[in-house]
């Protein structure tokens, strides 16, 4: 393979941010692909109102499309340009996702915004699922979806 192209799909997979969950033992997967979406920039967090501390408090809300489920992080504090990446953990129907919005900041991106996330945690396995959501080292909330056979 060439260097060209074995930099593009090394790109190419950083940009889509794929992680292969397992079980907490490590040993069965109980779910695909997970995969971390941003969106635009919603403003600068500076613009914050200095009592509450956010422009909008952040939401933690998720939805089941079939097997996959799409967790919507909203109004979160974010690097400008981020690399976000999402390591999902679960123990029996309570799973732990940890989000990072990270990334190589140079001094052409050092800023931050409030920015909304979608992260999708595809083919899990029937059931109700409590999900905690850890921010940078801090649970900012938990939502439950259910996931149908």
């Amino acid at each position: 393979m060439t260097r060209i192209a074995s930099a593009t799909l090394c790109a190419l997979a950083l940009s889509l941010a794929l992680t292969t969950g397992c079980d907490e033992g490590g040993e069965n997967p109980n779910f695909g692909a997970v995969a971390v979406d941003a969106g635009d920039c919603e403003g600068s967090s500076f613009d914050k109102d200095m009592d509450t501390g956010s422009t909008d408090p952040v939401s933690i809300s998720a939805e089941a499309s079939g097997r996959d489920v799409l967790l919507y992080l909203n109004n979160l504090d974010a690097n400008c340009c981020p690399s976000p990446d999402a390591v999902v953990t679960l123990d029996g129907f309570d799973m732990l996702v940890e989000f990072d919005d990270e990334t190589n900041v140079d001094e052409s991106c050092d800023c931050m915004c409030v920015m909304d996330f979608t992260v999708t945690i595809e083919d899990l396995d029937p059931g109700t699922y409590t999900i905690e959501v850890d921010h940078d080292g801090a649970i900012i909330g938990d939502t439950e979806v259910e996931v149908e056979a």
